[in-house]
């Protein structure tokens, strides 16, 4: 008998199918990578503008580039875009803090808006005035152009911006067991004044 052992130097030859799986996978790898390239570059692209300057229509300045990105930093370093996330998890931890700011930038614009016009609070205003009160107030927010280089802000946002910054620095780093949220440990008092 004549038996022979195959020869463990020399590789056998390979089959068809190892050969077209290789190449498939050396396809999916390249076009993986292209496909997140060409996510990185339309999100680089798209990305939300920054304006240089808020001014008023008087030119004074409400906030800066520096004020606009130091706040995004303090968010951040706070962490306080988990608080009322998407997954549920954020009312565990405190409210959702841009909506929280939203809905108070837009009482207070209406509040200002009120006083300019008819010289009394939003609450002390009939129900047809609050309701043109309401649609100046839509207007004058959805109006503010953030592509600009320099944003000019409407008098009552304007104003609106300044009162609610204190309130909201103060607010976010009280503790407040009513509703179960404590203070943003993570900021002292200069973050948080930068925060909005």
């Amino acid at each position: 008998m004549n038996a022979t052992l195959p020869n463990t130097g020399q590789a056998g030859p390979q089959d068809r199918t190892s050969k077209v799986l290789i190449w498939i996978l050396l396809f999916v790898i390249v076009a993986c990578f292209l496909g997140m390239a060409a996510a990185t570059r339309s999100t680089y692209q798209q990305v939300a503008p920054l304006p240089q300057q808020m001014v008023t229509r008087s030119g004074t300045s409400v906030m800066s580039y520096a004020d606009i990105v130091g706040g995004k930093s303090g968010f951040q370093k706070a962490d306080l875009m988990d608080y009322g996330s998407l997954y549920g998890m954020g009312s565990a931890f405190g409210e959702d803090y841009t909506a929280e700011y939203l809905v108070q930038l837009a009482k207070e614009v209406q509040n200002n808006l009120a006083l300019a016009r008819y010289g009394k609070p939003f609450d002390a205003i009939d129900a047809d005035q609050q309701s043109g009160i309401t649609n100046s107030m839509r207007e004058q927010l959805r109006g503010i152009d953030l592509s600009q280089s320099q944003v000019v802000l409407p008098d009552a946002v304007a104003t609106a911006i300044e009162s609610l910054r204190p309130r909201i620095a103060t607010a976010l780093l009280t503790d407040d067991f009513s509703k179960g949220y404590t203070g943003a440990r993570a900021l002292n008092p200069a973050d948080s004044q930068v925060l909005f």
